[in-house]
């Protein structure tokens, strides 16, 4: 298709969208935010999605599932509760009923942005699953397999070497696409400051006057970090429209010679 699509699956802030926007594509998000009609647990919408990449409608993906039942207290604050284990990756055994309905959620969209990942990867289409490096997601046994894959990559990053004010540590994992400009670690962690700004880290404890968690707020993508992620897209969509037209032009030709 003449319009290319970036697909922005839970978006958060938006940032990377606006980033992929002013490269010239279209973006489109699914958040759950938008109501049930956007509800990934629903098998239809699943598969909604999938068809629009098997389809060759979007041309670059990222993904990242909610955190919530996913991350680990990392010892700065406002930790997550243990519903998970390195042994019990998919849930601890005897959770309450709230929390196993939480982790059964999760579960089913850690499956699904898995399935997502292996159906770009198999449709040459550049995509990213983001998550904090913490995560026991990066545990999932279908994460695991499409990491392992040809043509598959992934990085670790300190936000608060892109201007976070957070040492908020992301993975990022992908198929078609060159991370390793991301590899940024921060270096000041012994003396708990900032090796990018010299300041002390802010600690993920607490909330805003208007009652947002530090955390959440943490999480959010810096705009340097963004732009440069939205050029490694850009940058494997070329790659990838390269390949497959030298593999079109340079196939041997299936009509018989005279």
């Amino acid at each position: 298709p003449s319009m290319r699509v970036f697909l922005d699956i839970f978006p958060g802030s938006g940032r990377l969208g606006k980033a992929m926007a002013s490269r010239g594509y279209h973006v489109l998000r699914w958040d759950l935010k938008w109501g049930p009609s956007y509800d990934l647990c629903r098998a239809k919408n699943r598969s909604l999605v999938r068809g629009w990449i098997l389809s060759r409608l979007v041309v670059a993906l990222h993904i990242e599932t909610p955190c919530y039942t996913w991350c680990r207290d990392d010892g700065n604050g406002g930790g997550f509760p243990p519903l998970r284990s390195d042994v019990c990756v998919w849930g601890l055994p005897d959770l309450k009923p709230r929390d196993l309905l939480s982790t059964a959620r999760a579960n089913i969209l850690a499956k699904f942005a898995a399935s997502v990942m292996f159906v770009c990867r198999h449709m040459r289409v550049p995509a990213v699953i983001t998550h904090p490096a913490a995560s026991w997601l990066w545990r999932c046994p279908p994460i695991k397999r499409f990491l392992s894959c040809a043509r598959v990559s992934a990085v670790s990053t300190d936000l608060c070497q892109w201007g976070g004010h957070w040492q908020n540590t992301v993975s990022i994992g992908g198929c078609f696409v060159d991370l390793d400009s991301l590899r940024r670690r921060c270096a000041g962690e012994a003396v708990g400051w900032c090796s990018a700004s010299l300041s002390p880290h802010r600690r993920f404890k607490g909330c805003t006057p208007e009652g947002t968690s530090w955390r959440r707020i943490s999480a959010i993508f810096p705009r340097s970090f963004a732009h440069r992620l939205a050029s490694i897209l850009d940058n494997g969509v070329i790659s990838s429209r390269v390949e497959v037209l030298s593999y079109i032009v340079n196939r041997p030709s299936a009509m018989p010679t005279s």
